[in-house]
């Protein structure tokens, strides 16, 4: 098959996609593009940059974009990496990973860098609010761990949005896993079983009571974590090719 032909199936797929799924919540950290700039030329992005979380609505039907309220981020902090998905319920969870920068000022030395964990959810305006209130974020409790990047999401079959593996903040790949319980006793995050290997920049899919993992950083292997029994099994089956999984 040549690249045409690989390109067009991939785009018949994405508008498959699209056509299910009439809009869709983009959200994008404004400091993480800016950090990218900074790092391909070499010149410092501005500190508002660094504190800055966009979120655009996007409609995939006429792909019109509209902003949204900006992500929660403590002062001072910038946004490095953030998950996002849809709830059953239509709201919005992000989580990730803020950082933040300390210097003395009296050396040149490369800045020392500072790792909190984030989550929120937008939700929409409670109940008896003037007509046209918007939606908004509400913070949620922390991550148990920080992730620095390649971490993947999915919300599971029973609506929990959960998050697996990716670089912790020394740098190393994890295979830690997280769950977000939202209900009438509030928010809270809990552990998962660990994935079989530590996982980064991998490709994930919950489907049928089940999340599969596969790839990531050289893996070419896959596993399987089974909601209801609360374990992951390894499949026997391998990708044809390692490196990163998208």
């Amino acid at each position: 098959m040549s690249t045409t032909q690989r390109r067009r199936k991939v785009s018949s797929r994405i508008y498959r996609r699209c056509r299910v799924a009439p809009s869709a919540c983009l959200l994008r950290s404004r400091s993480t593009r800016a950090r990218a700039i900074r790092d391909r030329n070499g010149a410092p992005h501005d500190a508002q940059s660094r504190q800055a979380g966009g979120v655009r609505k996007v409609d995939l039907a006429t792909g019109v974009c509209t902003a949204q309220p900006s992500l929660l981020c403590p002062q001072g902090h910038h946004i490095c990496g953030c998950m996002a998905g849809r709830l059953p319920d239509g709201r919005i969870v992000c989580a990730g990973t803020t950082r933040m920068f300390s210097s003395d000022g009296e050396s040149s030395e490369a800045d020392e860098e500072e790792y909190h964990t984030m989550a929120g959810v937008l939700e929409p305006p409670p109940h008896g609010s003037p007509s046209g209130a918007s939606w908004q974020w509400r913070a949620l409790p922390e991550m148990g761990d920080a992730h620095r990047y390649g971490t993947v999401e999915c919300v599971q079959s029973d609506g929990r949005f959960a998050v697996f593996g990716g670089q912790d903040t020394s740098g190393a790949d994890t295979s830690s896993c997280e769950v977000l319980t939202l209900d009438a006793d509030g928010a809270r995050w809990s552990t998962l079983s660990p994935m079989h290997e530590p996982r980064c920049g991998f490709a994930c899919v919950a489907i049928g009571g089940c999340v599969v993992v596969a790839g990531g950083g050289g893996l070419t292997s896959a596993e399987v974590y089974e909601e209801g029994l609360g374990r992951w099994r390894r499949l026997p089956c391998s990708l044809p090719h390692d490196g990163h999984t998208h």
